[in-house]
C-alpha cells in the first residue's frame, strides 16, 4: 500500500487542523490506505479520531469492509520519530469513539468498530490497523458533505467552545491530554464559567417571551453539561493545590490570590469585633486559610515534562546544524549544502511539536521557557547516559518513587528517583 503522509500541506495550520487535513482524506477517500503519524501528539490523535472514525464512512457500493494502518512506532532507525505514548494514545481515542480493540479484527464486515495493533518484524514497524464503522453508498446518496460533517465541525471550533459542546465524561477525558497544567484548567474554569453566564442569560431571555436568533440558539443548544463541568474541572484544581501539583509560576499566583483572600478576611475579622458569633467564623476562616497558603509556600514547585522532548531535542540540534551551514563563511561541498533541503521539513515538525507541547489554554510562561532552555542546550554533549530525553514524571525529593505522571518536582535528581525509567528529574533551572 502506499503510505500516505500524516501531515497533509506544508507549514502552520497546528495539529488540529493537520488532524482534520487527515480526517477529509480518510473519510473523502473510503478506501484501505495507510498513514503514517510521525509527529503526531496525544491530543492529535484524539481530533483525528473524533473527526476520522465518530460516525461511519463512506465507501462504495458492495464493498464490504475497509483497513486503515497507521504506522505509530518502529525500531532503532525510526523510533525517535513517534512519541512513546503514541500507540496508547490512538487506541484510547479510538476507544472513546466507541471502537473496541480486537486481535483477530480482519477484513469482514463483523470487524467494523474495531482495532488492533500489530509489529511488521519484517519492515521494522508498529501499526495500528483500524476497521471503521462503514455505510454503502446508495443511488443520489449526498449525505458526504463536509460541511455537515460534526467531527469537522468540532475541530474548526475554538479550544473553549470544543469543551462546551462536549459532554462532561469526554471533557473529563480531553483535560488530561490538552490542558495538563493547574494554570490551564483554571482557564478553563474560567471559559465554562463565561459560558454558562451566557447560557443562563440565553434562557432569561426566553423566559421573558424573546426569541432566540440562530446563533443565540446555537450557543444555547451547545452548553452541555455546564454545571457538572464546572464542579470537575474545580475540584481538579482543588486537587492539585492540595496535592503541591503547582509550578514555580502558579505557586507564586496562588500565593498571591491567597494573601489577597487572607487580607480581606483579617479586615473583616477586625469589623466583627462586636458580634461575637461572626468574628468566630471569621476566626476560621483566617486559619484555614493560613493554614492553606503555609502549605502551598511548603510544597516544592513541580516541572511539567515536555511531550516528545527527546524528539524536540533532536530537531533542535538538527536545526542549530542546518543554522551553521547556512551562515557559514567560505566554500563547503555539495553534500554539506543538500542538507539544507531538510531544514523546511524540520522547522514544520518543531513546529507542530512545540504546538503539542502548550495546550489549550496555556497564558503562562513555563513551557515557553523549558522551551527555550531545550533549544539552547540541544546542541551541547549529553553528559552520561542517564536519564531519558522526555521524563515521565517525577518524585519528591527522598522517596525515590515516582509521584505524578507528566511532571517532575524541582530539585529532584535521578538518584532520587531510584533510577525510575524516563529519567524527567532535574536539578532547579537546569534543561528539561
Amino acid at each position: 500500500l502506499g503510505g500516505r503522509a500524516a501531515r497533509p500541506g506544508a507549514g502552520g495550520g497546528g495539529m488540529a487542523e493537520k488532524a482534520t487535513s487527515l480526517a477529509k482524506v480518510i473519510r473523502s477517500a473510503g478506501e484501505t490506505d495507510q498513514h503514517d503519524l510521525a509527529g503526531y501528539s496525544d491530543a492529535a490523535c484524539a481530533d483525528l479520531c473524533k473527526a476520522a472514525f465518530a460516525q461511519p464512512i463512506g465507501v462504495p457500493a458492495g464493498c464490504g469492509m475497509i483497513r486503515l494502518s497507521f504506522v505509530v512506532g518502529g525500531g532503532k532507525k525510526v523510533r525517535q520519530k513517534y512519541s512513546d505514548s503514541l500507540a496508547r494514545a490512538l487506541s484510547d481515542a479510538l476507544v472513546g469513539v466507541g471502537y473496541v480493540e480486537d486481535r483477530g479484527a480482519s477484513l469482514d464486515p463483523s470487524s467494523a468498530g474495531s482495532f488492533k495493533l500489530q509489529h511488521d518484524t519484517d519492515k521494522d514497524l508498529k501499526f495500528m490497523h483500524v476497521f471503521p464503522n462503514v455505510k454503502q453508498a446508495s443511488a443520489g446518496d449526498d449525505e458526504d458533505d463536509e460541511d455537515d460533517d460534526e467531527g469537522a465541525r468540532f475541530l474548526r471550533m475554538s479550544p473553549a467552545d470544543r469543551c462546551c459542546v462536549c459532554s462532561s465524561a469526554e471533557l473529563e477525558e480531553l483535560v488530561p491530554v490538552v490542558a495538563r497544567q493547574f494554570a490551564a484548567k483554571r482557564e478553563l474554569l474560567d471559559a465554562l464559567k463565561a459560558r454558562l453566564k451566557e447560557s443562563e442569560a440565553l434562557e432569561a431571555k426566553m423566559g421573558s417571551g424573546g426569541v432566540l436568533s440562530d446563533k443565540e440558539n446555537e450557543r444555547y443548544e451547545g452548553a452541555v453539561d455546564m454545571h457538572d463541568k464546572i464542579a470537575w474541572v474545580q475540584g481538579e484544581c482543588e486537587r492539585m493545590i492540595k496535592d503541591g501539583e503547582l509550578t514555580e509560576t502558579e505557586k507564586k499566583s496562588v500565593v498571591a490570590q491567597l494573601d489577597d483572600k487572607l487580607a480581606a478576611a483579617s479586615a473583616a475579622l477586625e469589623d466583627a469585633a462586636g458580634n461575637a458569633k461572626r468574628a468566630e467564623k471569621l476566626s476560621k476562616v483566617v486559619a484555614s486559610l493560613t493554614e492553606r497558603k503555609a502549605s502551598v509556600s511548603a510544597a516544592p514547585p513541580i516541572v511539567h515534562a515536555l511531550p516528545d522532548a527527546g524528539r524536540l531535542r533532536v530537531l533542535y540540534k538538527e536545526l542549530a546544524d542546518l543554522e551553521k551551514i547556512e551562515n557559514a563563511k567560505g566554500l563547503q561541498s555539495m553534500a554539506v549544502l543538500s542538507r539544507l533541503n531538510n531544514k523546511p521539513a524540520v522547522e514544520e515538525e518543531l513546529a507542530e511539536l512545540e504546538d503539542a507541547c502548550r495546550g489549550w489554554f496555556e497564558r503562562d510562561t513555563d513551557t515557553e521557557a523549558q522551551l527555550k532552555r531545550l533549544k539552547q542546550n540541544a546542541s551541547k554533549p549529553a553528559k552520561g547516559k542517564s536519564g531519558g530525553a522526555g521524563g515521565s514524571g517525577g518524585s519528591r525529593p527522598g522517596t525515590g518513587a515516582s509521584s505524578f505522571a507528566g511532571f517532575t518536582p524541582v530539585g529532584v535528581t535521578s538518584a532520587s528517583r531510584g533510577g525510575a525509567r524516563g529519567g524527567g528529574g532535574q536539578k532547579k533551572g537546569a534543561p528539561p
